[in-house]
């Protein structure tokens, strides 16, 4: 289910949207900008709903100074604001806002939009994210996240990176080096059984994720799994 993060200091509107939400997406409430960025570091969050005007500060400041946190994550960020000036607006979708819902609001086209964002979001995802892995499908890199939140980028050659979202994508499934042959070299490839045990050994190495490891399997070859 997609996560939604609302960052509100006004209590009646964690209420107004936790009613509506009737199930459609799992949400968490904030009053301030502190709280929320430590839930966003520690929970991967599909889109925030934004206040403008928090008691701790301007949401538009705490936007721009934590855009590129946003975007690493595939975040998306609609705004909510009293402020019904284009000059406002047309700053929140410089920096990259989705959306700009004036207060008062109809709470049935909030909830409208905030699930027209999320469907568009699985249109067009450009990262796929397993806990402290994340890979940007569109420049075919992967980062690592660091205890500070910090991202790490990791260098891997095409094909290690599509042995590791093969991996990713299949968690739990054990796959034998013919399989893993056949899924990610392709058929018409000769290569070896010796190829995929490189590969693996070169990924345990690089990437050091504090949630997953690739385990070897003796009877059927590597699988990818959360660490116990």
């Amino acid at each position: 289910m997609k996560k939604v993060l609302v960052l509100d200091d006004d209590v009646e509107i964690h209420e107004l949207v936790s009613a509506y939400a009737r199930g459609e997406f799992e949400l968490l409430c904030y009053s301030t900008m502190a709280s929320a960025l430590e839930q966003l570091k520690q929970t991967q969050v599909d889109l925030v709903l934004l206040d403008i005007g928090l008691e701790d500060g301007d949401g538009i400041r705490f936007f721009a100074e934590h855009k590129d946190f946003f975007a690493q994550r595939n975040c998306k960020i609609m705004l909510l604001s009293a402020e019904k000036s284009l000059s406002k607006k047309l700053e929140a979708f410089h920096l990259g806002a989705v959306d700009y819902v004036v207060k008062p609001f109809e709470p049935l086209e909030l909830m409208a939009r905030i699930k027209t964002n999320l469907k568009s979001e699985e249109q067009r995802q450009e990262w796929f994210i397993k806990k402290d892995i994340r890979f940007n499908l569109e420049s075919g890199t992967v980062y690592l996240e660091e205890e500070d939140g910090g991202l790490e980028e990791i260098q891997l050659s095409p094909i290690e990176f599509k042995l590791m979202m093969f991996f990713a994508k299949n968690e739990d499934r054990a796959f034998t080096r013919n399989q893993l042959l056949d899924k990610v070299w392709g058929e018409s490839l000769h290569v070896s059984e010796r190829t995929v045990d490189q590969h693996v050994s070169k990924l345990r190495k690089k990437i050091k994720s504090q949630h997953y490891e690739i385990r070897t399997s003796r009877t059927l070859g590597y699988r990818f799994s959360a660490l116990r």
